[in-house]
């Protein structure tokens, strides 16, 4: 699992909302197994929560609290920078 992998899933789901995992998967273009493998890890730690029943991932109310003061240290740089 590589650093950029991980970031790119954050960035999908920064709008805090509810994605199904298909659209995720999509929208970082990453395969099917890599995406679950990431977001099973950041289920695990809380990080998201999944909904096994509609197949939705959406970030938890804390990570995206997080995230947010992130881009407020450095608001003209993306989180993607920040982190790299």
């Amino acid at each position: 699992m590589q650093r950029r992998d991980t970031d790119k899933l954050l960035d999908a789901l920064k709008d805090g909302r509810w994605h199904k995992t298909e659209d995720v998967q999509h929208a970082t273009g990453l395969d099917a197994r890599k995406t679950k493998l990431i977001l099973s890890f950041m289920n695990e730690f809380n990080l998201v929560q999944m909904d096994e029943k509609t197949n939705k991932i959406r970030l938890c109310r804390l990570t995206k609290q997080f995230l947010e003061k992130l881009n407020d240290i450095n608001p003209t740089k993306p989180y993607e920078e920040i982190t790299a």
